[in-house]
């Protein structure tokens, strides 16, 4: 993705250039590659998008201890991390977990949740929520 699909888009594609202009999200294994690229990419990324993330819980500060250190500064640096789950997915007890770690942390975020499990409708709503927050212009 960093190397191939990034290049590819911005060569080939009338896009805004930046990483202010670039947000990744994902659902499921996908939501858990966001997890896993955004957050170490803050160069690259400006929004993370986490719908019933596999792989996620309260370890964000030991995977991302620069950004946990400094809570104001990444909060600016992601205007939008939105995490979603449904109520009966069994990926929603690790997006309750980065909620409230990231709570605790003080990084600002959106977690939602809504009836539902690891279905399509519960990602229809997610990236319905999601996308309009994203690249405003301050």
């Amino acid at each position: 993705m960093l190397k191939e699909l990034i290049p590819f888009v911005d060569a080939n594609y009338r896009v805004a250039p930046g990483r202010q202009n670039r947000a990744m999200t994902g659902l499921s294994a996908g939501g858990g590659a966001t997890y896993n690229v955004a957050f170490k990419h803050p160069e690259l990324f400006s929004s993370a998008g986490l719908f019933s993330a596999a792989g996620i819980g309260a370890n964000f500060a030991t995977r991302y201890s620069r950004l946990a250190a400094d809570p104001k500064g990444t909060s600016a640096k992601y205007p939008v991390i939105w995490i979603g789950c449904g109520v009966a997915d069994p990926l929603d007890d690790g997006a309750k977990a980065l909620d409230g770690e990231l709570t605790k942390l003080g990084i600002r975020h959106i977690y939602r949740d809504r009836e539902g499990g690891h279905v399509w409708p519960v990602w229809r709503w997610a990236l319905s929520e999601f996308v309009p927050l994203l690249f405003h212009k301050s």
